[in-house]
């Protein structure tokens, strides 16, 4: 949005100022910070600066109010509630340029019992022009230490009694508390050494200054000097300063003596907090104290070191005694520790381990003793956390919820702009408490922020799930009236939504009063009428209808409903008799003339008369609805189109999304329709946002129903642009496996359809899981070794164009796909030397590497392998690695027919040693191993096999995946997901991972996985 004018703060406040509780007193002014204020055109309009105390709350990623006050310097009286609000005067002739001077006023600090009794009053002068405040029980906590806070300033033209923002709100630099103390959370080095250099490391609850230290002993017979910090900006970045020890010289400092001293830290003069430390002599066979070094220090904070695996252990060894039962110290440890870690953006491995392990081992009640709720929950918002391929978060379990707390987290998630995956994450915890423990009524505060939630969720299929949630989660009495009802529907439903609540609104006017009836919305009665149901046979809506029009005699009184009660059978499409009908000759309609009249005009006009439609928007409504009718319930045949000279393109254009989904079904069945006509249907259902399963017909896709029955043979060029315009709106998976079926034995259609359509497809941006590309390799496919060498010429081409790609951009999803296909194929005694190129392109990722030594390994021949052996020496070194990983295959998956290989072996050893390739040499050796042993003896030497060559080991996992039932899926998914590609191209792995366990022991720990 431009704005009329553009307010910049010229001369900043003071950056401290000592905030003082109004009983002592008001402050000295804070120092003038200036305001200029530039408008696009003159304003001769009085034009007024708001300006409030922000600052911002952890957990928040904006300023919002703070519970702090400016106060005027001369009214002591009460504390301030309201925002400033102060006339801003121009200083030219044109009224082009404003400028503004805060001067006289303080800041008043505040105790958590004042914000609560004024809490009202702050939120009515907080208008939505303004910034905005955070939720009640986050500005009423008791803020203990680190105030800062900052000046907002909003500008607005008076008009009367109105007025209008008009430029953006501006904020000033950081205003600390220079009054507040200063604590020290933790000492890291509570043991000095007699005899040698030290360095003290203090965690601090602020390093806003460089705050000094004195050491004493107990007796105060010896005191240090004051000690200024070193200057170690990174350990200062996280709330550490390091200081010199001093060097003790009081009394007993024998090397076995242990002083107890006070370390005591200053701010100038003025003395802040202490904490306990001792001397002690260290002699060379005492090891029993140590002295913490820099990184060490950094470790014991959850600072990002080098050696992640042994600080997450060292994270997981802490946690449990703290959690169960920990001192005043150890919670301050365990709180600064966890919210450095949920804040952990940019090693997010970390960051999920400290969540895994809350989840898993903490509660609820935990983080809000510590006061981390908000930070433990916007910690969850990150899209890696919620990948099957990457750091999936466990789900939380029941007993780690806090019933009296439950509404604070629903409102925590509804206020955060959360990721539509982690929405998805919350909103399976929800379902999965509903189903375990009974939930607390849900507040409505917190039902309104859940709705709001849920209805950000982009993707309609994925948002309609968790919408039903909703409408099963609250229960039929949590809306008791039908009114309620209504207003909960339209919060939480998009006009386009698909709505499948019919019984539950059904029980709603069966129970309702008539007023209620009369009163129902415009957009309820669109969304009923506008969806495909299963009817609800319950005779007692008939009654209602005929009660309401005793009650109230004139039909237009009956608001929307009347249009629901006419024309609500319509949205049925079973066989079954419905009630619904029944009503319409409570309205006077004449069941005998509709089903007779063959013009659907008379039928509009009879509808408009006996509904008695008056405005327009009825009028135009009712014409809609009556061609839904007369469609659905008079049209069985496409044929019967012409004969009531009905025009499909003209329906399509005039009927609701009801007529595409019946002119689908009269498509499929009709050998008389034409082709435009399908694309205008499918470009309807574009517009209206269908899913695919709405244009499903008897458990078949459109593109099968269509090309199905069609007396003429359609061309390539007919059946690939069907293809892509189905494409368009589904995902691959509903239209491949007709193809596969259908078009089984013409593999130049097959290629060209994988090859123009699939390989290039890109997954809708967004929801990504729900629109996929995977399945189109569910089943083995037979095929010709044409139709490889098309694929191989395919991949051929794209490394050409492109060697060097970017991880899981679409040249490298275009070749995960092709190796996908191509581990689904299956010919017999087929073999090209071409096919070899699949693993000479230098550049490839690995999984695409394995995806395709998997395809050569099972069709190369045994002569073609000896052949490329007997030139191992000649291969380029990055051939090699692949060459032998496709010998370890056939070997390991073909092992009694390489009983005669053992000479060709020791010449690929030596080849090996003479390249000077460890891993090569490791290979050749393995091999020549699986030939002079039994399988069996194989088998039990596999798993030290594995966990020896762990840094391989995804591809001595190979063979063992090819064995496996459906080989050719476990391979890619199990591939595809421990190389972290998108999990839109592959399915569930949770299943592959639960039928390899036994065997490869490291497969459920991510930490071995080179990415």
């Amino acid at each position: 949005m431009a704005w009329p004018a553009v307010l910049k703060i010229t001369a900043q406040p003071s950056p401290h100022y000592k905030f003082f509780p109004l009983s002592k007193g008001l402050g000295a002014p804070l120092n003038a910070t200036e305001l200029t204020l530039t408008c696009s055109k003159p304003i001769t309009s009085r034009i007024q600066l708001v300006c409030q105390l922000v600052q911002q709350y952890k957990g928040y990623d904006r300023y919002l109010v703070s519970p702090n006050t400016l106060q005027y310097v001369g009214n002591d009286s009460k504390l301030n509630f309201e925002p400033v609000c102060l006339e801003i005067k121009a200083v030219d002739s044109e009224h082009i340029t404003f400028k503004f001077v805060l001067g006289s006023y303080c800041i008043a600090k505040t105790k958590d019992t004042e914000v609560i009794a004024h809490l009202e009053e702050l939120k009515k002068n907080v208008t939505p022009d303004l910034v905005q405040l955070p939720l009640d029980e986050v500005i009423t906590q008791n803020f203990e230490r680190n105030d800062m806070v900052a000046l907002a300033f909003t500008p607005f033209i008076i008009e009367g009694a109105n007025r209008c923002k008009i430029g953006e709100t501006v904020f000033s630099t950081g205003i600390l508390n220079a009054n507040e103390r200063v604590n020290i959370i933790h000492c890291c080095n509570e043991k000095i050494p007699f005899c040698c250099k030290t360095m003290l490391h203090l965690v601090l609850s602020d390093v806003a200054k460089d705050y000094q230290i004195k050491l004493f002993n107990e007796e105060r017979q010896w005191e240090s000097a004051l000690i200024k910090p070193t200057s170690n900006e990174k350990l200062k970045a996280k709330s550490i300063l390091v200081y010199e020890a001093p060097k003790y010289d009081g009394p007993s400092s024998s090397i076995d003596t242990v002083v107890a001293c006070k370390l005591k830290l200053y701010d100038g003069i003025e003395e802040l907090d202490e904490t306990d430390v001792s001397f002690v002599g260290v002699a060379k066979n005492n090891s029993d104290v140590s002295i913490p070094t820099d990184l060490e220090v950094q470790r014991s904070l959850g600072a990002e070191v080098k050696n992640l695996q042994k600080l997450v252990s060292e994270f997981l060894n802490l946690l449990p005694p703290l959690i169960k039962k920990p001192t005043t110290m150890e919670t301050r440890i365990l709180s600064d520790l966890l919210t450095k870690l949920f804040k952990e953006d940019t090693n997010i491995k970390l960051r999920h381990r400290a969540l895994q392990f809350i989840i898993e081992y903490g509660s609820m009640d935990l983080l809000i003793r510590l006061n981390l709720l908000s930070e433990f929950v916007w910690a969850t918002n990150g899209r890696e956390l919620h990948s099957p391929g990457v750091y999936l978060l466990p789900t939380i379990c029941p007993k780690w919820v806090n019933r009296n707390q439950y509404n604070t987290i629903i409102v925590l998630l509804g206020f955060y702009n959360f990721r539509t995956n982690a929405r998805i994450y919350w909103m399976k915890n929800f379902i999965n408490w509903s189903k375990s423990i009974q939930c607390p009524e849900i507040s409505g505060n917190a039902f309104v922020k859940l709705n709001d939630w849920v209805k950000q969720i982009e993707h309609s299929r994925v948002r309609g799930s968790f919408r039903d949630f909703i409408l099963v989660f609250t229960g039929i009495d949590f809306v008791p009236s039908l009114k309620e009802y209504d207003k909960l529907i339209q919060n939480i439903f998009y006009e386009d939504d698909a709505f499948k609540d019919h019984w539950a609104f059904l029980y709603k006017v069966v129970n309702s009063e008539n007023n209620e009836l009369c009163n129902i919305s415009k957009q309820l009665c669109k969304l009923v009428l506008q969806n495909k149901r299963s009817d609800v046979n319950n005779m007692s809506i008939v009654d209602k209808v005929n009660q309401l029009v005793n009650y109230e005699p004139r039909v237009s009184k009956h608001g929307w409903f009347r249009f629901i009660a006419a024309f609500i059978s319509s949205c049925n499409f079973d066989d079954n008799p419905s009630p619904w009908h029944l009503c319409r000759k409570a309205y006077g309609l004449d069941e005998e003339f509709l089903s007779e009249c063959t013009s659907l005009r008379d039928i509009q006009e009879h509808f408009l008369d006996k509904l008695e439609c008056t405005t327009e928007e009825e009028q135009e409504f009712v014409r809609m609805k009556s061609v839904d009718y007369f469609v659905i319930e008079r049209v069985n045949a496409w044929g019967q189109l012409r004969r009531f000279r009905l025009d499909p393109s003209k329906l399509l254009k005039d009927g609701s999304k009801l007529i595409t989904y019946k002119m689908a079904i009269l498509f499929s069945e009709s050998t008389l329709a034409n082709e435009s006509v399908l694309f205008q249907m499918l470009r309807s259902a574009m517009e209206i946002n269908i899913s695919m399963g709405n244009l499903c017909y008897e458990s078949k896709t459109l593109f099968g129903q269509v090309l199905e029955h069609r007396t003429e043979d359609p061309t390539d060029e007919t059946i690939l642009n069907y293809a892509e315009a189905i494409l368009k709106l589904t995902a691959p998976f509903n239209v491949w496996p007709y193809m596969m079926y259908k078009y089984i034995d013409d593999s130049e259609l097959l290629a060209r359809f994988i090859i123009e359509k699939l390989l290039p497809y890109e997954v809708p941006a967004g929801d990504e899981w729900s629109m996929d590309i995977k399945g189109f390799d569910i089943l083995p496919l037979k095929v010709n070794k044409g139709f490889i060498t098309k694929l191989i010429r395919e991949h051929k081409k794209y490394s050409e164009e492109k060697p060097k790609y970017v991880r899981n951009s679409m040249d490298h999803l275009i070749k995960i796909r092709i190796g996908r296909i191509l581990l689904a194929c299956r010919t017999t005694n087929s073999w090209e030397d071409e096919w070899w190129t699949l693993v000479q392109a230098p550049y490839d990722h690995p999984n695409v590497k394995y995806m395709y030594e998997c395809f050569l390994a099972q069709h190369i021949t045994y002569d073609a392998l000896m052949g490329r052996l007997r030139t191992f020496g000649e291969e380029h070194e990055n051939n090699k690695l692949s060459l032998i990983s496709v010998v370890h295959i056939y070997i390991d998956t073909k092992l009694s027919s390489f009983e005669t290989w053992k000479e060709m072996i020791m010449k690929l050893q030596l080849e090996t040693e003479i390249s000077g390739s460890q891993l090569h040499h490791r290979y050749a050796n393995l091999i020549r191993n699986h030939v002079s042993r039994s399988e069996k003896e194989i088998e039990n030497t596999r798993e030290q096999i594995l966990i020896y060559y762990e840094d391989e080991g995804i591809r001595f996992l190979l063979p063992h995946l090819i064995r496996l039932q459906n080989g050719h899926l476990i391979v890619s998914n199990t591939l595809l997901n421990k190389t972290f590609a998108p999990s839109s191209e592959y399915w569930d792995h949770d299943e592959w991972r639960e039928l390899l366990k036994p065997l490869i022991p490291w497969l459920g720990d991510d930490d071995n996985v080179e990415e």
